[in-house]
């Protein structure tokens, strides 16, 4: 769960307004299915300043897709 200005954001809330880097607080999840993808955001300077659905437009990405494979990803790390 990540905290942004006392708001506690889960998967669940998870937007393709949402930025790179906070997605990826919520855990290791969100960086694999990023990398799934062949999408170098883990690792660029951009995270923090770019959302999901700006990302994924970049790379021909569905965004609704890349949020639900996040997700995914994420719900399969609280349930081990």
């Amino acid at each position: 769960m990540l905290m942004l200005n006392n708001m506690s954001v889960t998967s669940c809330e998870l937007t393709a307004e949402t930025n790179i880097a906070d997605a990826l607080s919520l855990g290791a999840g969100a960086a694999m299915a990023l990398v799934r993808r062949g999408m170098a955001c883990p690792g660029c300077a951009m995270a923090p300043f770019m959302s999901l659905a700006e990302a994924a437009a970049s790379y021909g990405v569905p965004a609704d897709q890349l949020l639900e494979e996040i997700r995914g990803a994420l719900s399969l790390e609280t349930s081990s």
